[in-house]
């Protein structure tokens, strides 16, 4: 079985940037994701942080963090109206599939 990230380890960074537009980012994560800051500036050749490179890479508009937030609150409203949670990981693999990961 393959990873999910196996020669796209830009995927994981897209759903880092979904997790951490919501609050769900972990500790753990956002420490890795700081430590990798510089080489991801230095790939790039773009200043800023582990976000900002992201957003800048993918060219997101400024609208996008509000419209992810917005996404988050009525797709876990639905899943609560079925009776299911909605998990935060969940969530960002599905706008990153569905959404930003084109192509």
């Amino acid at each position: 079985m393959t990873s999910r990230y196996e020669g796209k380890a830009f995927l994981r960074l897209l759903e880092c940037y979904v997790l951490d537009t919501i609050g769900a980012l972990t500790p753990g994560d956002r420490s890795n994701l700081e430590k990798m800051t510089p080489k991801l500036q230095g790939v790039y050749k773009l200043d800023g942080d582990w976000r900002s490179i992201v957003s800048q890479v993918m060219h997101f508009p400024t609208t996008l963090d509000d419209n992810i937030r917005s996404l988050w609150a009525r797709n876990r409203e639905l899943a609560a109206q079925h009776g299911d949670e909605l998990l935060a990981e969940e969530f960002a693999r599905m706008i990153v599939d569905e959404n930003l990961a084109k192509g």
